[in-house]
């Protein structure tokens, strides 16, 4: 009787509840990992370090966003900015969010590469390129209004869908004045990933 009990609740749980998924901080990987740890406070949690590519391509860490609030990515993202990435592989700073239980959908890639539609991607010394996904669905409003990616520092290339970029020439916002230093936009259709447009500083 217990038995059946046990598992009667348990389908109830996994099954009609849509499954119960217990988060954790994961444990920094590497020295970049760790210093990240030290200032990510309750705002993130730290899902870990992957390879991309193959032979020893790349690096991925994953990040999952926990408070909902552009203000809290400061101390972050100024830390990021500040590795010197120049002796590294080519390295990715994801960020998730979870939109629904244990379905987490990336907002948005610092990266110190920018590779679009080519074999050969450029490389920067620190973390350069931002590269937001078309973010539909449950996101967060917040996640698709252009003016919360201004806050961002240090980027030489953007790549962004459509639908942002539509808003941001609709609120007349220059990408240009927002980064001194950027050096080019692409922006990409957000239904298949082909390119719109390059656009190129002077």
């Amino acid at each position: 009787m217990k038995k059946i009990l046990f598992l009667f609740l348990l389908i109830v749980l996994c099954g009609c509840g849509g499954g119960v998924v217990f988060h954790s901080n994961s444990k920094p990987d590497d020295d970049i990992s760790e210093t990240l740890m030290d200032v990510i406070d309750d705002d993130f949690w730290y899902i870990g370090k992957r390879e991309i590519g193959k032979n020893d391509y790349g690096y991925e860490y994953s990040y999952l966003i926990r408070k909902q609030d552009p203000q809290s990515f400061d101390e972050i993202l100024d830390t990021i900015i500040e590795f010197d990435l120049q002796d590294n592989k080519l390295v990715q700073f994801s960020f998730f969010q979870e939109t629904s239980n244990g379905v987490y959908a990336p907002l948005f890639y610092l990266k110190n590469y920018a590779l679009f539609a080519e074999d050969q991607p450029d490389t920067f010394s620190h973390a350069n390129c931002l590269h937001i996904q078309s973010v539909y669905g449950a996101i967060d409003e917040k996640w698709r209004d252009p003016y919360t990616y201004t806050e961002f520092k240090g980027i030489r290339v953007l790549i962004i869908p459509d639908s942002i970029q539509t808003k941001a020439d609709d609120e007349g916002i220059d990408w240009f004045e927002v980064w001194p230093e950027l050096e080019k936009v692409i922006v990409y259709d957000a239904s298949d990933g082909s390119i719109v447009s390059e656009i190129s500083g002077e």
